[in-house]
């Protein structure tokens, strides 16, 4: 039994690389049915890019590129998963995710996380303050 679960543990880290984390957690418990169906229902959407990001690429090493993207996009998605949302798309130096999917706060609770601070500002503005001191001698 030990040996099955390491396997199905192994198999849900796997997925997660491809597919959003919060979603794979949902199906492994359960959660989702693999029936094809649909519901109506209110989303907020979130899309965040680096200001200067064309520029910054154009002018720097592949490598910063590189460390600036994976800090960058590795940040905004412990924020955003961190609030049970979901990351459906990464596209260059952009972020798009979808709060009140798979669950929803309410309407009023998932565009209240989207318009401030994502509902731990302090932790956000500490994380985003981190990155610009660590991205500022990069020349961003």
């Amino acid at each position: 039994m030990k040996a099955v679960n390491e396997r199905l543990e192994q198999a849900q880290a796997q997925i997660s690389k491809y597919i959003d984390p919060n979603i794979t957690d949902k199906i492994f418990k359960g959660e989702f049915s693999a029936e094809l169906s649909h519901r109506r229902t209110k989303l907020t959407t979130f899309f965040s890019d680096i200001k200067g990001f064309t520029e910054f690429s154009d002018a720097s090493d592949p490598e910063d590129v590189a460390r600036l993207l994976n800090e960058y996009l590795g940040e905004m998605a412990k924020i955003v998963r961190a609030h049970g949302e979901t990351i459906p798309q990464f596209t260059g130096d952009s972020v798009f995710a979808i709060f009140g999917a798979p669950d929803s706060k309410g309407e009023r609770g998932d565009d209240w996380l989207v318009s401030n601070g994502r509902g731990d500002a302090t932790t956000d503005e500490t994380a985003q303050g981190e990155m610009v001191e660590r991205w500022h001698p990069v020349s961003l």
